[in-house]
């Protein structure tokens, strides 16, 4: 599997900002919206509408009775929550690793044992060892499976080799701590975000959804609090909309995707021959277009562009602006990738409020 390639936390603050909304019941909404508007509607709002219907659910035995149905229904839901939540944090914990850790120690290697530099590199360690925490809190739920934790070990050698090295001003110690950290994230972010994204194509928000409208339907006939019935329905018609955006964004996601690893493939090439190009632009055209010809957004735009000067840069058969335009195109296209892996993550992040107040409701229909 390819990846985007990883920018570092803050290099995309110009291309996604928190904004609000506000609903039909003037409640504000926080929003997450990528340039091109593609727009993750975060998952407060629907966490709020849950613990509404669960007060609700103490209040009116009938409705308690109704919501039995569905028991099985929000078990799954939950289940499924909290694994995904889980390979999230085994995403976001390595992303620390990469760029508060692993970044600036190559950096500041080549000036050991430089006395500020060794007081650098033990805020590194320090860092390391709380990473090291919360990665062996996210093993002990026991939800990863293990072949995808198996990584952790050698995170807590890396870190014990930097203390090490600290300690008695080992140069060799410091590298093979480097060694051992390059060797995890070289090889994990891949697998865990494959497991993350397979994680959220697994969970099926539609069968909450459907259950949802069962019980707002319930509610229509009982005469109970309207302030939680209201704060309901809002979160009703959040989880519905994170619903559809998920199944958006998981497709979207796999297409970029099969795109990004053709692309990288040909452009391996091109320095020696530009005859793979030449084969495979046709079908690598098509493919991509699927992707961005109903879209004015400037990505697509850019896109657009720099397929049209292919064509004509081949058509002229000038193999150096062949090869810088292709590269050009494959940036373009590879940053809509990060663009769609990053509102994915998100909004994975934005499921997990959902599974607390759903276990809570199924404590009270027990």
């Amino acid at each position: 599997m390819s990846l985007p390639d990883p920018v570092e936390p803050g290099a995309t603050s110009n291309v996604i900002r928190d904004t609000s909304i506000t609903t039909g019941d003037n409640s504000a909404v926080n929003v997450i919206q990528a340039a091109a508007g593609a727009t993750v509607i975060i998952g407060a709002q629907a966490g709020a509408g849950l613990t509404a219907l669960n007060d609700l659910v103490k209040l009116s035995p009938e409705l308690r009775a109704a919501m039995g149905t569905f028991s099985a229904d929000f078990q799954a839901a939950v289940s499924q929550v909290d694994v995904l939540g889980d390979y999230k944090d085994l995403h976001d914990l390595l992303h620390q690793l990469q760029f508060q850790v692993y970044g600036p120690l190559l950096r500041e290697a080549p000036r050991f044992p430089d006395e500020l530099t060794l007081e650098v590199l033990d805020d590194y360690q320090r860092t390391m060892r709380d990473l090291i925490a919360k990665l062996n809190s996210v093993a002990t739920r026991k939800r990863v499976a293990e072949s995808d934790q198996i990584f952790i070990p050698e995170v807590s050698q890396a870190q014990a080799d930097l203390k090490l090295s600290l300690d008695d001003l080992n140069s060799e110690t410091l590298k093979k701590a480097i060694w051992r950290l390059k060797r995890v994230l070289t090889k994990y972010p891949a697998i865990i975000d494959t497991r993350l994204n397979s994680a959220a194509r697994s969970l099926r928000l539609s069968s909450i959804v459907s259950a949802l409208f069962a019980i707002q339907t319930d509610l229509d006939t009982l005469k109970l609090d309207q302030v939680k019935v209201n704060q309901f329905q809002s979160g009703r018609a959040m989880i519905e909309s994170m619903s559809h955006r998920l199944e958006v964004l998981v497709l979207e996601h796999e297409q970029w995707q099969n795109l990004d690893m053709e692309l990288r493939r040909v452009e391996a090439l091109i320095e020696q021959d530009l005859m793979e190009l030449e084969m495979s632009w046709q079908d690598l055209k098509t493919q991509a277009s699927m992707l961005y010809e109903n879209s004015n957004d400037t990505w697509a735009v850019s896109i657009r562009e720099y397929a049209a000067l292919l064509d004509q840069q081949l058509e002229i058969n000038n193999p150096v602006k062949i090869r810088q335009t292709f590269r050009n195109y494959r940036h373009e296209a590879g940053s809509r990738f990060f663009q769609v892996d990053i509102d994915l993550k998100n909004l994975c992040g934005e499921l997990r409020q959902i599974g607390e107040p759903l276990a809570i409701i199924l404590r009270s229909l027990e």
